[in-house]
């Protein structure tokens, strides 16, 4: 867990201590704002844990498509390489050139002189690495003499391969997409506007300082569990 998550994580324990020592008050805690009555915050509670748990529920599945993409893009850069040299008996220099010019972004090396502009050299996005490669293979299945002994350089398995980077890339796109819409409905819950968490926590800090002074050592108690308010 990031720090960043922990301390989301902690923001909702230290609310649920501020909740029980409200209730530890008894008739003492009797404010007037809906909002801070027991059965209310009882019911914050709840969906701040929900809301939580809702983060944590869409962490696990957004790492194992993040690593399954990882994995299958790792192999990418070699293998471009091994295409580069299976392909050179077949094709003209200057197809080669085009070839090598394709994979040169992919890898993201330079092919033009070092002086030009950063932005016109490297292109190494997941998104853009999947472009590139498909033009790639579209180069190759415009050379029908083509045909590598080794089979996973043939067109076909090149393609197919192809197909499992685009897999990959959506699964993680959708995953990262869920887990932060889930972030989002957390954070909206904990830190966004007058009825959040971090509100309602100060909100209730001020009302028992209110009823029983700030001297008080069950205010001092009170007052010293913190909710902070986390970046997001």
């Amino acid at each position: 867990m990031e720090k960043s998550e922990s301390g989301h994580a902690k923001n909702i324990g230290n609310f649920e201590k501020i909740v029980s020592k409200c209730e530890s008050l008894g008739e003492i805690y009797n404010p007037a704002v809906p909002h801070l009555k027991l059965p209310a915050l009882k019911t914050s509670l709840a969906e701040g844990k929900a809301a939580l748990a809702a983060v944590n529920q869409a962490e696990t599945p957004w790492v194992i498509a993040v690593n399954a993409r990882e994995e299958v893009f790792k192999a990418l850069s070699k293998l471009c390489t091994r295409v580069i040299n299976a392909l050179k008996p077949f094709v003209s220099a200057a197809l080669l050139k085009d070839a090598r010019s394709i994979v040169n972004k992919i890898q993201g090396r330079r092919s033009i002189p070092t002086d030009q502009p950063k932005s016109s050299a490297s292109q190494i996005s997941f998104d853009n690495r999947i472009n590139n490669f498909d033009r790639l293979l579209t180069l190759i299945e415009g050379v029908p003499d083509y045909l590598p002994n080794e089979e996973d350089l043939t067109a076909v398995s090149l393609r197919a391969y192809h197909q499992q980077m685009i897999e990959t890339n959506a699964a993680a796109i959708q995953k990262s997409n869920a887990l932060s819409a889930a972030r989002k409905q957390r954070n909206e819950l904990y830190y966004s506007g007058t009825s959040s968490l971090h509100e309602i926590a100060k909100s209730i800090k001020s009302y028992v300082v209110s009823v029983l002074g700030g001297k008080d050592p069950r205010a001092v108690e009170l007052k010293q569990i913190p909710f902070k308010k986390m970046r997001t």
